[in-house]
């Protein structure tokens, strides 16, 4: 996990905002902002079984990817900013959660309320969340193609 450390503080120092690695290489790296990047990479790259034991750093977990991060059968996580719903969630799903500072909840992007996904997220299952994703045509707002 040492080496998960220093590459964690490699990340916080880089301009991209998710980096997801396995064995300790980064075998994907964004600079979208929110969502969009962990989305890109389940619809993308399908994610399988066999792809277990990746870890993700990200700046910002709030619940909407604390619950994507089912998808990537992800062992541990690690962010500069954490909400409480987002810990829960990784607590249940078996996630490691290491974080510089915990908040109530995510902010939106005006930074004037929640963030919508975080609060819609609450309660649902990965597929579920993704399928919401879809349906409601936010899919196109988060992932633009």
């Amino acid at each position: 996990m040492e080496l998960s450390r220093e590459l964690f503080h490699l990340f916080l120092t880089s301009e991209d905002t998710l980096w997801i690695s396995r064995d300790n290489s980064i075998i994907y790296r964004s600079e979208k902002k929110g969502i969009a990047p962990l989305v890109d990479y389940i619809t993308e790259y399908k994610p399988s079984d066999s792809d277990k034991d990746v870890v993700v750093y990200d700046r910002v977990i709030g619940n909407a990817a604390a619950v994507l991060l089912e998808k990537l059968s992800c062992k541990a996580a690690f962010t500069h900013t954490v909400s409480n719903a987002a810990l829960e969630t990784m607590n249940n799903l078996g996630i490691n959660c290491f974080h510089v500072e915990v908040v109530s909840h995510i902010k939106n992007r005006q930074g004037d309320g929640p963030c919508p996904f975080e609060e819609v997220s609450i309660g649902k299952s990965a597929d579920e969340f993704l399928e919401f994703l879809k349906q409601s045509k936010k899919f196109e707002m988060v992932s633009p193609s």
